[in-house]
């Protein structure tokens, strides 16, 4: 009975080591990004606001393109605009 207790023990050890290793892998080299991030639709909807704003587009891929907003105030001078890149930290470009 004993025996059987450890084999238990370590088959669900592994199991449980086998699907923290797996779901790692998966997430860490972003293997399955095309396939939950895929989106057919490239279509952007309309910005309607009465602020004063810029639209930027980022070709980041073949398949990839980032759209952004940048609102320029009206009161003060832009000092930075700030870049998120995913995955690879910010970018700051300062305007002086």
């Amino acid at each position: 009975m004993r025996i059987f207790l450890k084999i238990i023990k370590w088959i669900s050890i592994v199991f449980f080591l086998i699907i923290v290793f797996g779901v790692s892998y998966v997430r860490f080299t972003r293997m399955l990004d095309n396939s939950f991030g895929g989106n057919e639709d490239s279509s952007y909807a309309d910005l309607e606001t009465q602020f004063q704003y810029e639209d930027i587009y980022f070709k980041i891929d073949s398949s990839a393109t980032l759209h952004g907003v940048l609102f320029t105030p009206d009161s003060a001078a832009i000092i930075a605009t700030i870049y998120h890149h995913l995955g690879q930290g910010l970018t700051a470009n300062y305007t002086k």
